[in-house]
């Protein structure tokens, strides 16, 4: 008759962390997706209210499609800046990760 085998001594959250990985995976794709829905939602939203009040006023519509031109001929200037503190300010518990 064969030995037994003793237990296996793996700590268990190395083994559930190698077992976890996919759902990890899974639950990130799934928060991309999301993310990129919102930023569609948004962004359409904008475009027909940005739309509508340039379409209103012809001193508005002058104002707003040479914002428009400025922004986007320098995004850098125009976006990054914005979008970074937003994001810092957003998730601003976890800075010190972002600055670590």
């Amino acid at each position: 008759m064969a030995a037994s085998r003793p237990p296996c001594r793996c700590r268990r959250s190395t083994l559930h962390r190698y077992l976890s990985i996919p759902s990890i995976f899974r639950s990130n794709a799934l928060r991309t997706t999301i993310r990129m829905l919102f930023a569609i939602i948004c962004s359409t939203i904008f475009t027909f209210v940005y739309a509508a009040l340039a379409a209103k006023s012809r001193r508005l519509e002058m104002v707003l499609i040479s914002l428009l031109d400025i922004l986007q001929s320098v995004p850098i200037l125009g976006f990054l800046i914005f979008t970074v503190v937003f994001f810092l300010n957003l998730f601003f518990k976890c800075l010190a990760k972002v600055t670590a």
